[in-house]
């Protein structure tokens, strides 16, 4: 069972500014919860008991906001150190062991096994690397992009080359462990960069897979994807 998590909740938001000056984008209201919530809610649901969030942007918001949750720890980065870093900074949390890493800015929906539980089942540490969540384009709110990766009858991925267009996006929901740092070239020379970058270089080793999320997915980051995740969940209960 995969039993750690960890949430990246330090960015700026600002495709949503000037609503993120004063309110962090994983604390923005969505229905009668939000995403931060929403996405500790299923890893308790699913049982994990390890969780840190990483914070930098308005991170006292966010901090006192975890106080619900007195099981959760925070991780605060002076300078932000981007998704990678993040991740790499924390990596004594998790030991060797496989966790969960999750945006914490991601609204999703789901079916009646969760997608937590889809990733565990399929999470092969002999052949994998990292495993990502991938959403058909067709299941997606608010995505007006085009699309981050291709995938080959065995689940293995290829990142999608400049604009060409790709039938996945990446969700923000993926599962690793330290491992994948250590046979990386970023890190740890490097302290401040992007997951893409270690993405690229499992990829590169053959070891990128993904499955596909079988619900819908909602883009937050924009003012329009915003609205019409709202518009989808206002007036309805909000299943975490």
């Amino acid at each position: 069972m995969i039993d750690q998590a960890i949430v990246l909740a330090a960015g700026f938001g600002k495709r949503l500014q000037p609503l993120t000056h004063t309110i962090p984008k994983p604390l923005v209201p969505i229905g009668n919860t939000t995403c931060l919530d929403q996405t500790i809610q299923r890893l308790h649901r699913h049982g994990v008991k390890k969780i840190i969030v990483n914070t930098h942007h308005l991170a006292t918001h966010i901090h006192d906001h975890l106080r619900s949750y007195p099981d959760i720890h925070h991780s605060f980065e002076p300078k932000v150190l981007e998704t990678g870093g993040g991740i790499a900074n924390v990596l004594s949390f998790f030991g060797d062991q496989p966790f969960f890493s999750i945006n914490g800015d991601v609204w999703w929906w789901e079916r009646e096994m969760s997608v937590l539980q889809r990733l565990e089942n399929s999470w092969d540490a002999d052949l994998m690397d990292i495993l990502l969540l991938l959403v058909p384009k067709t299941n997606t709110i608010g995505y007006n992009k085009t699309g981050d990766y291709h995938k080959d009858l065995n689940h293995r991925l290829q990142k999608s080359i400049s604009l060409e267009p790709a039938p996945y996006v990446y969700s923000g929901i993926q599962v690793l462990s330290s491992a994948v740092f250590k046979k990386s070239n970023v890190w740890p020379e490097q302290t401040v960069f992007s997951m893409t970058q270690i993405f690229a270089e499992a990829e590169n080793r053959q070891r990128l897979y993904g499955i596909e999320h079988d619900d819908l997915w909602a883009d937050i980051g924009s003012p329009e994807g915003l609205e019409m995740t709202r518009a989808m969940v206002i007036g309805n209960e909000v299943l975490p």
